[in-house]
């Protein structure tokens, strides 16, 4: 029963069976379904040992499989048939992408394979228990692989054979460039069949290799008959360096990379080369022996060399020829057209250097002269045409200071700019006739189509001296000018060279013109320096010119600029002083004083006519200004017409002293009953009048609550003031100033209600140490009063009339 609910081993059902029979009881159904299950399972052993045995197909051993599934019983050689198909499936999948390679999809669509990969298969195929069509397959790829080894490597051994060829030549005599081409193809054909095989073949990379070399070895053999470039045979020699492998080893191998080495050596020396390196003619000659023993020939660089040579030793005889000539005759452009073709076609030797020397000095020198002649090389102009216009920029400046006449060119420079006047709109001075570019003047012209006449600021100066009051005039320089020693070595230079140069005799021309230049400026700023300035005009004219003509001047000295910015800057200042004197008003004292430390600032001579009247004014002006300020201090010391007297010699000084006036006029305001200048002592002022009295004159021992002086109550006969409590002292008496005080008393409100109430407090305190405390005016007090306050009052009446005095001011 335990046999018939699951699955039992073979051998046990088997001794069941014999069991039964033992026991007579095979006959019962159930163990006659046993002997027939035992039945099965011995045919299905028997059907599985021949397909063992003559290796049967897979689809054999799936169907002893299957039918393996309908015995219920535990078959011995169900495990070893269950291996064989996993160990043949397992080595289908592995054998997978060899196959899919000998199909006919594009070698590209599969990986590259490994070649003992494949042998490692089909020797694993041999142990497999299932017979395969695939096996067979994979020994015909097998096959047709080391079919191809065997092709390719007969090829690499031709291309070995070929690297040790010795007769080499120009490789066409012989037939060699022949071979080579016919290896090439095969070996492309080869490497193009191996590659379609999809297996990395050790073969591939040393065909690609022999093939680079091959193509290598055409390109060599291609240079015999022609001239390349230095860059082809740079490039060649870069791509041989790459190379690897037995295939580049042979005698074929060596002598071509000997002969690329001395080609690129005789191409930099070929002078037509790109990079040519300047080697001496020996080296040259060198070069074509050695060509003689190479075993590859290049007889067009052979030729190129020799060619060379020869044009070498004429350009030597051409150099020779120049140098022999006189010192006047060896001209600049003719050693330029020799170094021009020593550069191409020489080699190196002594003469090319002797050229290149005297070039090169030539060359620094014209450097140096575009360096000081800066302001006037631009603009595509050469060296000579500067030159030129120096020259008439000289002649524009000696005819304003020498009146000597002007060239056509000359006359037609732009005073500005020094260019030319006809290469932009211009206008011309009404006065001077000279040119001017619209663009130059610019806004200080205007639209000068509707101006009418033009006159130059220039000749506009001859009436106020108004060019050079801001430190310069309306001509300016883009770039600096050339400094006259400068031309001066610039020439000196020019006569010590061995080559004769176009520009010496213009620049000679330059430089006499220039010191002629300078020694009719010296004589200007000579006599404008030594001047006493009394005859203003004429040195300012000559000034004016002299200032003009040095900025129009194409060079400049720095002395001679010096003086002249000292001489304009003392002939302003002797203007501006002359203006002082000239003007309707007086001048004052703090310009007498600028005019002085402007002229210590310039260093303007004690003899000068200037110098001395102001020299004069001031000293007088002090002294009559330290006797002003003594007399506003005394007070009251000097008489009133004294002060009156000294106020006038004030106002008829021919410099004004507004301080010390004020001063002395407020000298003459005299108040209180002791009628006395103003000063610093306590006072009251009256609460009708306004009118200020010293609280001594008052004898007033304390500050009354209201205050009212005698004038204005003379009924009054005594005056009854208590001293004032502390609310009295905070809303007392009218501390006021007058209302016309003196012009010295102009301190402001709160300054004069500080110092009111300072005095408050000492008359406070004053009447804290008296045992009275209110003073009584007696008879003698009110005499004084009635016969000088009248007087006063009168007085201010009469202010009103104009007849009197106008250094009395009485406030209104």
């Amino acid at each position: 029963m335990q046999a018939c609910d699951n699955k039992m081993p073979m051998d046990f059902i088997q001794e069941l069976v014999v069991e039964a029979a033992v026991l007579q009881i095979d006959r019962e159904k159930l163990f006659v379904d046993m002997s027939r299950v035992l039945a099965a399972a011995t045919c299905w052993q028997e059907r599985a040992a021949k397909v063992f045995a003559h290796r049967g197909q897979m689809s054999e051993f799936e169907d002893i499989m299957r039918s393996a599934a309908e015995i219920s019983v535990i078959l011995p050689s169900l495990a070893d048939v269950e291996d064989a198909v996993l160990m043949a499936k397992s080595w289908l999948k592995n054998s997978e992408p060899f196959l899919l390679s000998s199909s006919s999809m594009a070698p590209g669509s599969c990986p590259v394979l490994k070649l003992e990969a494949l042998k490692g298969l089909i020797l694993q195929s041999k142990s497999l228990k299932i017979s395969l069509e695939e096996q067979r397959m994979l020994e015909i790829v097998l096959k047709n692989c080391e079919e191809w080894e065997k092709v390719a490597y007969s090829a690499l051994q031709d291309v070995q054979c070929l690297c040790n060829a010795s007769s080499l030549g120009d490789g066409k005599d012989n037939g060699l460039i022949m071979r080579i081409e016919v290896l090439i193809a095969r070996i492309e054909s080869i490497t193009k069949s191996g590659c379609s095989l999809v297996f990395d073949f050790a073969a591939i990379p040393k065909l690609q290799n022999a093939h680079s070399m091959l193509l290598w070895c055409t390109k060599v053999f291609s240079f015999c008959p022609i001239v390349p470039s230095f860059e082809d045979v740079e490039n060649l020699m870069k791509t041989a360096e790459d190379f690897s492998g037995t295939c580049v080893s042979g005698l074929l191998w060596s002598s071509l990379i000997d002969g690329v080495k001395w080609l690129r050596k005789a191409l930099g020396i070929i002078p037509v080369a790109s990079n040519f390196e300047r080697c001496k003619l020996s080296d040259a000659e060198e070069f074509l022996a050695e060509s003689k023993a190479r075993d590859i020939s290049f007889p067009a660089v052979v030729d190129q060399l020799v060619y060379a040579n020869q044009k070498h030793k004429v350009w030597q005889e051409q150099v020779h020829q120049f140098f022999c000539l006189k010192s006047q005759e060896q001209t600049w452009s003719v050693i330029l057209e020799l170094k021009e073709l020593g550069m191409a076609v020489a080699f190196g030797c002594p003469e090319l250097d002797m050229v290149l020397s005297e070039v090169k000095r030539v060359e620094k020198w014209k450097q140096q002269s575009v360096e000081i002649l800066e302001r006037f090389v631009g603009n595509g102009r050469s060296l000579p045409s500067a030159l030129q216009q120096i020259i008439w920029a000289l002649e524009k400046a000696l005819h304003y200071i020498a009146g000597k006449s002007q060239s056509y060119g000359a006359r037609n420079l732009c005073m500005c700019c020094a260019g030319y006047i006809e290469d932009q709109e211009f206008t011309t001075c009404s006065m001077c006739h000279d040119h001017y570019h619209l663009q130059c003047v610019g806004s200080a012209l205007g639209d000068l189509k509707n101006a009418g006449l033009y006159i130059c600021p220039y000749c506009c100066s001859l009436v106020d001296g108004s060019v050079y009051q801001e430190g310069g005039g309306p001509l300016r320089f883009g770039r600096r000018r050339p400094e006259l020693k400068m031309l001066v070595e610039l020439l000196s230079n020019a006569e010590n060279l061995s080559i004769r140069v176009e520009e010496e005799g213009t620049l000679q021309l330059v430089v006499k013109q220039v010191l002629e230049y300078k020694t009719c400026l010296r004589e200007i700023l000579d006599s404008a320096l030594s001047s006493s300035g009394r005859n203003l005009n004429v040195i300012t004219e000559k000034l004016i010119a002299a200032f003009k003509a040095s900025k129009v001047a194409g060079v400049y000295d720095d002395q001679d600029n010096d003086d002249l910015d000292l001489a304009l800057g003392r002939n302003l200042w002797r203007i501006n002083v002359n203006r002082s004197f000239e003007a309707l008003e007086k001048p004052t004292m703090h310009q007498i004083h600028q005019h002085i430390e402007e002229g210590l600032a310039i260093s303007t001579p004690c003899g000068d006519y200037f110098w001395q009247k102001l020299t004069d004014l001031e000293h007088i002006g002090s002294q009559w200004a330290d006797q002003a300020r003594k007399v506003a201090t005394d007070s009251g010391a000097l008489g009133l017409d004294k002060v009156f007297k000294l106020i006038t010699q004030g106002e008829n000084l021919p410099v004004v002293l507004e301080k010390e006036l004020k001063l002395l006029r407020a000298r003459t305001m005299l108040y209180c009953i002791c009628r006395k200048p103003y000063d610093d002592r306590a006072k009251v002022v009256c609460n009708q009048c306004d009118e200020w009295y010293h609280v001594e004159c008052m004898k007033l021992l304390s500050m009354p609550e209201m205050f009212v002086c005698a004038a204005c109550n003379p009924e009054a006969e005594r005056l009854s003031m208590l001293p004032l409590t502390d609310h009295e002292r905070s809303t007392g008496a009218k501390l006021l100033e007058p209302r016309t005080p003196s012009p010295r008393h102009t301190k402001s409100r709160m300054k004069h209600s500080i110092t009111k109430f300072g005095l408050k407090q000492n008359v406070l305190a004053t009447t804290k140490n008296q045992t009275t405390s209110f003073s009584r005016y007696d008879k003698v007090d009110r005499l004084q009063w009635q016969t000088r306050k009248p007087f006063r009052r009168a007085a201010r009446r009469r202010s009103e009339f104009e007849s009197l005095s106008q250094f009395i001011h009485i406030q209104q």
